[in-house]
């Protein structure tokens, strides 16, 4: 029988790309950190000697970033498969990720990261137990070690990887939500112990821009441009939807009404975000 994996995850480092240069700092277990070492560093400490990192995402003991000519890399822990090598062995450096073209944009949470390609093709590897990949398998899904294409869609747009499940926005600003549903993960107005194992539209709206995910949430910013109306689903034990209560959420529901939004971060069971004013 089916059994969703709810154990909390708790990453204890960090990572950011400034002027092209990475920095990342915290514990170092398995190299995350991606130093050389596997020694915890209290404040930033830069990553090699390049200077042409454009973004990072960070998992529970992984790194992976995108550089400025599309390739991407991973280093720390890779147990099952999040640093796409093709095997299971950690790295305590940054290591290329075999895409066969370029990222325009990454995402990495837990233990599963994804890519869009150039190409509107979206691929993913690691933790895929739960269907967090989109394979249309079976569950328990294997984990897959090297890149894998999720789907056969040609215009993915942008990606959000959570703990269990995956959300991303297509061509035409349409959502689609993949992995585990059991607190309503994927916001389509139903909550049991089920998984969809494929990409599945969520609603109607075709203004989407964007999407991120967390262990048991996701949110999204709807408009035109680069910015609009903040919605998030799903849990809300700790208040992580931003709706003044602990209330679960089955459908995507507008956050502080009125208010434009123009950047999104969520993590476990916690969010942050950037208004069109640059408030936090």
């Amino acid at each position: 029988s089916y059994r969703p994996a709810r154990g909390t995850h708790r990453p204890a480092h960090s990572c950011a790309a400034r002027f092209g240069i990475l920095y990342c700092w915290g514990a170092n277990a398995d190299g995350r950190l991606g130093v050389g070492d596997t020694i915890d560093r209290n404040q930033p400490t830069r990553v090699g000697f390049d200077a042409d990192w454009a973004t990072v995402a960070t998992g529970v003991a992984h790194t992976c970033a995108l550089k400025q000519n599309g390739s991407v890399w991973c280093f720390g822990a890779n147990t099952v498969g999040q640093l796409g090598q093709g095997t299971t062995e950690p790295s305590s450096v940054p290591r290329p990720v075999p895409l066969p073209s370029k990222a325009i944009q990454l995402s990495s949470e837990a233990n599963t990261a994804c890519a869009v390609l150039d190409t509107g093709q979206l691929y993913c590897w690691g933790r895929n137990w739960e269907g967090n990949i989109g394979l249309n398998d079976t569950h328990p899904g294997i984990d897959q070690l090297s890149p894998v294409r999720s789907g056969d869609q040609t215009d993915w747009q942008q990606v959000g990887t959570g703990d269990g499940h995956t959300c991303g926005v297509r061509g035409g600003g349409l959502l689609f939500g993949w992995g585990r549903n059991t607190a309503a993960n994927l916001g389509l107005g139903q909550t049991n112990d089920q998984q969809r194992r494929s990409a599945t539209q969520i609603g109607a709206d075709e203004d989407w821009l964007s999407v991120v995910s967390g262990q048991d949430s996701s949110c999204g910013i709807r408009g035109t441009g680069s910015s609009g109306s903040l919605f998030c689903w799903g849990g809300n034990s700790f208040g992580n939807l931003g709706l003044g209560d602990t209330v679960q959420r089955l459908v995507p529901t507008e956050v502080v009404p009125g208010r434009v939004w123009t950047q999104l971060s969520i993590d476990t069971f916690h969010g942050c975000g950037i208004d069109s004013e640059q408030n936090l």
